[in-house]
């Protein structure tokens, strides 16, 4: 499945020229991905706040790549939602803005992962900051994490992190097993 915004101007000062997704706070997640081989790409999509909600979500799917979205939560209130949470194997999550969400990049603890996480710009994100993940086998590069609580928060083994610019994060990578051998930071 592929779900490509096709860029065109529409005549706003501000445009992106990206196809725009506005969630509703009662509906939950903007984008739920249930099924595996998907592509979404070229969307500005803007999450309004519901309770634990995301802008794109993918809860056990496999083969997922997202890129070139921008995504953001409104800024209101304490607890704003997350840009992207996946859970799932082979996932990619390339060149996005993220900003005002809660972690930008999450992925959860419940199945096997192997992610590679490159290119994204997350800024303003709260108190369970920019990426936040959970499990095996991820690849962390050329990231530019700016404002959030903390930059990246990762635990699990054999995981690569690498080139990522962050600033402006009282917490900049905290790894929950960082034992020798186990995960990898460069750069």
């Amino acid at each position: 499945i592929t779900l490509l915004g096709i860029a065109h101007e529409l005549g706003g000062d501000d445009d992106t020229g990206r196809p725009f997704i506005k969630g509703n706070v009662a509906l939950g997640d903007v984008l739920l991905v249930e099924a595996s081989q998907v592509l979404i790409s070229n969307f500005l999509i803007e999450n309004s706040n519901g309770y634990n909600a995301g802008c794109i979500v993918a809860n056990k799917q496999n083969n997922i790549t997202i890129s070139e979205c921008v995504l953001h939560t409104k800024k209101e209130g304490d607890n704003p939602n997350k840009g992207i949470g996946v859970r799932g194997d082979h996932i990619q999550i390339i060149n996005n803005e993220i900003t005002f969400c809660n972690p930008g990049i999450s992925a959860g603890t419940d199945y096997p992962l192997s992610l590679t996480i490159t290119g994204n710009v997350i800024t303003d994100c709260g108190i369970y900051g920019g990426i936040v993940l959970n499990g095996d086998e991820q690849n962390i590069s050329g990231n530019r994490v700016l404002r959030c609580v903390e930059g990246i928060r990762i635990s699990g083994t054999k995981n690569v992190i690498y080139g990522n610019d962050i600033a402006d994060c009282p917490v900049w990578v905290e790894s929950t097993v960082f034992e020798e051998g186990e995960n990898e930071q460069r750069g």
